[in-house]
């Protein structure tokens, strides 16, 4: 089948395949041959496959001397691989080199996917080298990359997930391909393929966790956080302590408004990873801010905000619902404007943004001055509840009572939360007065 499509097929793929098919007919030699043919920027490429290779024929020195050739080119590998390179390593005494090199991965990525092999790698075990077993599993992982290194990969996630499902195909070993294709579907939105290939993943494999927090986001992303939610307990309670488990529980509980659980698990997702990991978490920060303000505790919030602020270079939205929330508090006002402006700069586009700029000028009294930016804001988000009561209020302060009215009512009609409506329609009958602003 190859050679009807040599044409068309890039070189190293039809290479690759054909120095496996060699080896898989016994001849180790050719295979090599093949492999070591690939030049240029496929040659990195020759060189891993030759390494697999003696490493399935249990030539582990051999299968070292080409990865040799490997380190220094930061090359980004898949789990898979990361796996053949560390089993390698193992079977060549060198368990502190792979240590090294799955802390960094781990570090990277805060994944506990290699937590127990970094265990038995420091209690001095030897790995067996089972991240490919056959040519045929080598091979499969050669189609793997095809789908999941193509230009088109995300641009077309069919064509990904074909080459992805061929390597599922050939593999002996199918949960890292079932993990993948889960992921794949998702994000195609494909929700109940996706959970079918996710929980094809054994409990054993060392994917497992990985593919149950893929079910638990595939439930959030089609409305069934409920069910998420169970899924990531279980996790907990069978004893899985990583970062992302507990930091996606406690996203759950925010938006559930269940603000006080939201912080407990934002708390242990931090409690999980090094401190040197936490300067990657400007997020966990940022969100753990919210929900202390959300809970009531703002002074907490605060720390949290300037955490996430510090570690993310002035994000525009951590500086946004920073600077709002100080704007709502009437706290540091001058503070805050600079820090929506800054804001503003960086993301001119978004109505939101905008908006809190038009609302400070509104509490600092420039009501002249709000009024374009907040109806730039409503141009840019004409449904938003919040963003038409500003304007309204704003409105009323230059004394377009008129228009004001209509905003306020224009305001109840895309569904303001139930303590906004109570206060618009407030405003709708007294305005803004001080019978208004007494309870």
């Amino acid at each position: 089948m190859l050679s009807q499509y040599e044409e068309i097929l890039p070189r190293y793929l039809i290479t690759l395949a054909q120095g496996w098919t060699e080896i898989a007919n016994d001849s180790l030699k050719k295979g090599i041959e093949r492999f070591s043919s690939l030049d240029g920027t496929n040659r990195h490429l020759g060189s891993y496959n030759c390494a697999v290779a003696f490493a399935i024929a249990g030539d582990f020195q051999n299968a070292l001397l080409y990865l040799e050739e490997l380190e220094d080119q930061n090359l980004k590998f898949d789990e898979l691989q990361l796996q053949a390179l560390v089993q390698i390593y193992s079977n060549n005494n060198l368990n502190n080199k792979a240590i090294t090199l799955l802390e960094s991965r781990n570090k990277d990525q805060n994944s506990g996917t290699f937590n127990k092999v970094v265990l038995d790698l420091k209690n001095g075990n030897r790995l067996k080298f089972n991240a490919f077993r056959t040519p045929a599993d080598a091979l499969a992982n050669v189609f793997y990359l095809m789908g999941s290194t193509s230009a088109n990969a995300k641009k077309n996630p069919r064509s990904s997930g074909f080459y992805i499902q061929l390597a599922e195909l050939l593999s002996s070993d199918k949960d890292y391909y079932n993990m993948r294709l889960g992921e794949i579907f998702r994000d195609m939105r494909t929700f109940n393929y996706s959970i079918e290939k996710f929980n094809k993943v054994r409990d054993e494999s060392i994917f497992y966790s990985r593919a149950q927090l893929g079910v638990a986001d595939t439930l959030v992303r089609s409305g069934r956080s409920n069910l998420a939610q169970e899924i990531l307990e279980q996790l907990i309670e069978d004893g899985f302590n990583e970062f992302v488990i507990f930091d996606a529980l406690a996203d759950i509980f925010r938006v559930k408004e269940d603000y006080e659980r939201a912080i407990y698990y934002y708390d242990m997702a931090l409690k999980n990873i090094t401190e040197d990991a936490k300067h990657t978490k400007w997020s966990t920060f940022f969100v753990r801010g919210i929900a202390y303000d959300q809970f009531g505790n703002w002074e907490r919030a605060k720390v949290d905000l300037r955490n996430a602020l510090e570690l993310s270079s002035n994000h525009p939205e951590v500086l946004n619902y920073f600077g709002y929330s100080l704007i709502e508090r009437n706290e540091s006002l001058e503070k805050a404007l600079k820090m929506i402006e800054n804001a503003v700069s960086q993301r001119p586009e978004s109505g939101y943004i905008i908006d809190s700029l038009a609302w400070g000028l509104f509490r600092l009294g420039h009501y002249k001055e709000a009024i374009l930016p907040m109806e730039r804001a409503v141009q840019l988000e004409p449904h938003d509840p919040i963003v038409n009561d500003h304007l309204g209020d704003i409105l009323w302060m230059i004394g377009r009572k008129r228009e004001a009215t209509f905003q306020w009512q224009r305001a109840l009609f895309f569904g303001p939360t139930a303590e906004n409506e109570k206060e618009i329609k407030k405003k709708l009958k007294f305005g803004i007065t001080d019978s208004y602003n007494s309870d």
